[in-house]
């Protein structure tokens, strides 16, 4: 007993028209050759080029018409992929949001609203804090000029005082040093 083999999905099977080539593909490389080959006589014969420069014009036009008829995307002949593609770029993007996404959105937004509150507040206090140390800074600067006016003397002042003492006391020591040695030379000198 002889049976028919059938395709499991029915939308697979392509009616093969001639050695498996469909209709469309038939025609289309029909009028891709055909085409081709008036494109490379028309520029043979009326335009006098030669016959390899004309081949290189019409076998391009050839190949393209080719293209539309056999190129398959996605199960789309390039026609249907074209409109396709033309369709998508001008439609909008079909969206769907559940009840969950709204209320996580306001918990977020919510949230935000919290930390930027809390961030003004915190930039409030920084400037109060700089505002604050502008005035202490001005009034430390003000205290030291009135004092050094008045005569009395800072902090700094005494360690400057200390540091130039002790410079003087180290130059007295090393000049009085040199003058017991360049002394005591002479007096040897003067022996000898």
């Amino acid at each position: 007993m002889k049976g028919i083999v059938i395709n499991k999905d029915i939308e697979e099977y392509e009616h093969d028209a001639w050695r498996g080539f469909s209709v469309r593909q038939i025609i289309f490389g029909g009028i891709s050759v055909s085409a081709s080959a008036t494109v490379i006589l028309f520029a043979y014969i009326v335009c006098y080029m030669p016959i390899q420069a004309a081949a290189y014009l019409g076998i391009p036009v050839g190949v393209i018409i080719a293209l539309v008829g056999f190129m398959q995307i996605d199960d789309m002949n390039l026609r249907e992929y074209l409109q396709e593609i033309w369709r998508l770029s001008f439609s909008e993007p079909l969206t769907w949001q559940t009840e969950e996404y709204e209320a996580e959105k306001a918990l977020y937004e919510k949230k935000a609203k919290e930390l930027k509150s809390e961030m003004d507040t915190l930039e409030k206090r920084i400037k109060e804090e700089e505002r604050h140390m502008e005035k202490t800074v001005k009034s430390k600067e003000d205290a030291e000029q009135f004092n050094k006016s008045s005569g009395k003397k800072t902090k700094k002042d005494r360690e400057d005082n200390k540091r130039n003492r002790k410079l003087w006391k180290d130059r007295k020591n090393r000049n009085s040093r040199e003058w017991r040695t360049k002394k005591s030379k002479r007096t040897e000198e003067k022996e000898i």
